[in-house]
């Protein structure tokens, strides 16, 4: 059965190349024109660089929807060299490392569910990033563009390569979806497995393999929209994690600003409390200077009480002075018996005596 895919590929692939080298030389050639003439070329050069990109996604959709199909017979093929028997090691090596999910069912079970590292031949503890790595090589080994050895075959055994490159791809999506430890896999059902398609039609092998893979499409479209459904809580969740977080934020900015306010007020009653130290100290400092004022006429009281007193006491002892010598002179001139008569000269040292007493007196008083 051929395939007709690259006769189809040819034109639509031409037709872009021609769209995308008119429409890169229109926007070259459009910035030497005139306004007018550049916005007309740009307009067209872009329409025709995006239609050349449309013709290239509908290429690349049409290629991945159909799978690999063996374009030539057994009798086209070349003849076998020295060069083949040298490739057949490796493809011995790949056709060993292979895992063959049918094999397995026959082996556990249909249907039967099996932890994905005795899937893969990995011990029980490897963590699902290895079996993943391991479920990609899977995937290249049965991959017929990658292996020569699966290009020519039956009808059935190519129905049995789709089934097992299916079971591979379900195998790792279970694995990106997965976040536990471990993880079980359902292996291939094998008392109803698809029949090849014996119709020599390429048409209706052609929509037989669309259908098939409109039904992954769908497949997948369900998976992703659970996904974004996840997606979806996930975001709710998320936005009430930042409510949260914005309520949080207004208390905290609300806190700032009551601890502003009393940071503003403790500022303040400390300026009030220096203020009244100021005051405080301005006070010490009048009573400091009136109580050298008090002092000071303390002191010029004293003085002056001092001098009083000493001007009292010279006055009394110059008072008893004169009385004394006036009556030794009264005394000196009168007549006694009992009393001896002195001279004038002994009047006069008694005088000198009296006034050594006073100066002597007044001596101690200033010691005091």
């Amino acid at each position: 059965m051929r395939s007709t895919q690259p006769q189809k590929k040819m034109p639509l692939g031409l037709l872009g190349a021609a769209l995308l080298i008119v429409g890169s030389a229109l926007l070259v050639v459009s910035a030497f024109l005139f306004p007018p003439l550049w916005i007309a070329a740009a307009i067209a050069g872009t329409g025709l660089l995006f239609c050349a990109a449309y013709g290239a996604y509908q290429l690349k959709v049409r290629y991945k929807a159909t799978p690999p199909v063996p374009a030539s017979i057994a009798s086209l093929q070349p003849e076998r060299t020295e060069s083949v028997d040298v490739e057949a090691a490796p493809v011995a090596i790949a056709s060993s490392q292979r895992i063959n999910p049918f094999m397995l069912a026959e082996r556990h079970g249909s249907a039967a569910p099996i932890s994905v590292q005795t899937l893969l031949n990995l011990p029980e503890e490897t963590p699902l990033s290895v079996c993943m790595a391991a479920c990609r090589k899977q995937l290249l080994l049965w991959h017929p563009d990658q292996n020569a050895d699966l290009r020519q075959l039956s009808d059935e055994k190519r129905t049995r390569l789709c089934d097992t490159i299916e079971f591979w791809l379900n195998v790792r999506n279970v694995l990106a979806e997965t976040n536990a430890e471990t993880c079980y896999i359902k292996l291939p059902n094998t008392h109803h497995a698809i029949q090849p398609n014996l119709s020599s039609d390429p048409a209706a092998a052609r929509w037989t393999n669309i259908i098939r893979r409109c039904d992954d499409i769908l497949a997948g479209y369900d998976r992703m929209g659970q996904r974004l459904t996840q997606l979806g809580h996930s975001y709710q969740q998320l936005g009430h994690r930042q409510e949260y977080i914005r309520q949080q934020h207004a208390e905290i900015r609300q806190q700032h600003t009551e601890i502003r306010q009393q940071h503003a007020e403790i500022r303040q009653g400390y300026a009030e409390i220096r203020q009244g130290y100021a005051e405080i100290r301005q006070q010490h400092a009048e009573i400091r200077q009136g109580y050298a004022e008090i002092r000071q006429s303390q002191e010029r009281s004293g003085r002056a009480i001092k001098q009083l007193f000493l001007a009292v006491y010279k006055h009394i002892i110059r008072k008893h002075e004169k009385h004394t010598r006036e009556e030794q002179i009264k005394n000196g001139r009168r007549f006694s018996f009992f009393e001896q008569r002195r001279t004038p000269e002994e009047i006069q040292q008694v005088g000198t005596q009296l006034d050594f007493q006073a100066r002597e007196a007044k001596t101690r008083r200033h010691s005091f």
